[in-house]
């Protein structure tokens, strides 16, 4: 399932992570930016976002998340058509 999505989180990493995304994304961004390089650089967080179910997105739900698309895909393993 690419797709995945979480229920509010009560504590952990996750109940942080969660807070600062949607609530205090700067917080996040200036710890980030720095280490980019910072000019120009600009972070669109897209999960885990509350309007979204705080959704966690894997394999090729994640690079559309992105908005990327690979010219060419490796093999299907395990019988996984894609």
């Amino acid at each position: 399932m690419p797709r995945i999505e979480q229920p509010k989180a009560s504590k952990g990493s996750q109940r942080w992570l969660q807070i600062l995304v949607n609530r205090c994304p700067h917080l996040l961004n200036e710890q980030i930016l720095p280490q980019m390089g910072g000019r120009g650089a600009r972070i669109e967080w897209l999960s885990p976002l509350e309007s979204d179910r705080y959704a966690e997105y894997r394999d090729w739900a994640f690079l559309e998340r992105l908005g990327l698309r690979l010219d060419r895909r490796p093999r299907a393993k395990n019988g996984e058509a894609r």
